[in-house]
């Protein structure tokens, strides 16, 4: 009996740490570094993540050239699956706005491309221009910053001791800016959680076809009376690789289901460690 208790007790062990390998990771806190309840203004950041195409141990030529080539295929024809006619002469803003996700999968597509076929040519800056163009402008369509905050706010309902506020437009514009927060505190705000997706990683290993979205979000706890900060945490979650063929199919829908499955992962542990559980007799 002991020993099948110790058992089960390591097979549980091993399928947590599984589980946290493959999926997501926050930076430990003060236990009591919580926002207190209350009237919680909840801010987003108004800048596109940074992003990267991170293919491990691949030349820089190899991968730049296959960067360029993909930010092209984004531009002038549709993805795998799509009934759409080719993209022709309307030009790359249109089709991003139309199919952000597809746009975002082509953007990618001809790196992963290139290094299976061994290419290595070096980018001109003309080609260099062109992916950055292409993959920020699919993300700054995605709306990240903007739907990370919606999300969090959609979360923390299950608190009641909270009353909780999206409010726009006040957030911080680069990726160092503190923001004067003094009007949420003229407004009666009694704390403010700041939110700030501050990387969109696509990742994929040499000689594999998976690739996963890893996404990165700070989020600051601020006190309005005094004004200080009460707790800030980084937050990562890594979705498990899938066959890049899974993200260029159906205009993209399983990529967008990687990104809800972010959100959604990412909004929970924001709720359990930076906001406080409800007693019997708290009251908001």
């Amino acid at each position: 009996m002991f020993a099948t208790k110790k058992l089960r007790y390591a097979v549980g062990l091993l399928v947590s740490l599984g589980l946290s390998l493959m999926g997501g990771c926050a930076t430990p806190g003060a236990r009591d570094a919580r926002l207190p309840p209350g009237s919680v203004a909840v801010v987003a950041a108004r800048f596109t993540p940074e992003t990267s195409l991170n293919l491990e141990e691949v030349g820089k030529k190899g991968a730049a050239g296959g960067a360029a080539e993909g930010a092209a295929a984004a531009t002038r024809s549709p993805t795998v699956g799509s009934s759409s006619p080719p993209l022709g002469a309307v030009g790359p803003v249109l089709w991003l706005a139309v199919l952000p996700f597809a746009a975002l999968a082509g953007a990618i597509a001809g790196d992963i491309a290139a290094v299976e076929s061994a290419k290595a040519h070096a980018l001109t800056e003309e080609q260099l221009q062109q992916l950055n163009q292409a993959v920020s402008g699919a993300l700054v369509d995605l709306n990240i910053q903007e739907t990370m905050a919606q999300q969090v706010v959609v979360a923390a309902k299950e608190r009641p001791i909270y009353r909780l506020s999206y409010v726009t437009g006040i957030g911080p514009g680069t990726k160092d800016e503190r923001p004067d927060y003094s009007e949420l505190t003229r407004q009666g705000y009694d704390s403010i959680l700041e939110l700030t997706v501050t990387k969109v990683l696509f990742s994929r290993k040499t000689q594999s076809k998976r690739v996963a979205l890893d996404m990165h979000l700070r989020a600051r706890a601020i006190q309005t009376a005094p004004m200080k900060v009460l707790a800030k945490r980084d937050f990562e979650y890594k979705t498990r690789p899938r066959p890049f063929s899974d993200w260029t199919a159906a205009e993209g829908l399983l990529l967008r289901q990687d990104f809800e499955q972010s959100y959604n992962w990412l909004a929970n542990e924001v709720v359990a460690t930076m906001f406080s559980q409800p007693t019997k007799t708290s009251e908001p």
